[in-house]
């Protein structure tokens, strides 16, 4: 089980529901700085108590990293890949709320959300083909031995692509993972959006 510790200290051990977990991702990757929650998720999904430590990219990947990997261990591989796509979806229609225009438009938001969090060094984007290059996801992944493309926190950033651009133009994509490469500089991920 997933435990958040609360500021009272006691520990609760419980599963969370699609909706919890995207609250807690949410609040973790969405502030301009995010900042460690150091709290229990309420049945109704909400946060009970903040904490004045900020957290790099390296430390927000390696938590989405450690959740993925819990959650994977309650509900199974599938199960996480399912829940992690899902949050992203729903944060990434948060983050196009407000935004209208094209689909060029939208994976420009997309660009510039993962670029001003420091999720990847570059991403250049050609037609429907999308190279990133630099993804600290995939860096993480890889020092823990696992794969990058296939992994729930890999689909939590496709289900945040598909969520912006169903947000901005209204259409409904399904982003796909092409492949990854490894350099002694970085991770180099390919996809379709």
């Amino acid at each position: 089980m997933l435990a958040v510790r609360a500021s009272t200290g006691v520990s609760s051990k419980r599963s969370f529901s699609g909706n919890e977990v995207y609250n807690y991702l949410f609040m973790q990757i969405s502030c301009k700085h995010a900042v460690v929650y150091d709290a229990v998720l309420c049945s109704g999904g909400g946060i009970v108590t903040e904490k004045d430590c900020v957290m790099g990219t390296q430390e927000i990947v390696e938590l989405l990293c450690d959740i993925a990997t819990e959650v994977g261990s309650l509900i199974g591989e599938k199960g996480a890949i399912s829940v992690f796509r899902y949050a992203g979806k729903k944060m990434g229609r948060k983050i196009g709320n407000g935004h209208s225009g094209s689909i060029e438009d939208a994976r420009d938001l997309v660009r510039s959300f993962f670029q001003e969090k420091a999720f990847m060094n570059e991403i250049n984007l050609e037609g429907n083909q999308a190279v990133l290059s630099g993804c600290k996801i995939g860096l993480v992944l890889q020092k823990r031995g696992i794969k990058a493309g296939s992994d729930a926190l890999c689909n939590f950033g496709y289900g945040l692509i598909d969520g912006v651009i169903e947000g901005v133009t209204g259409q409904k994509v399904v982003t796909l993972h092409v492949d990854s490469s490894y350099q002694d500089d970085g991770i180099t991920c390919r996809e379709i959006w």
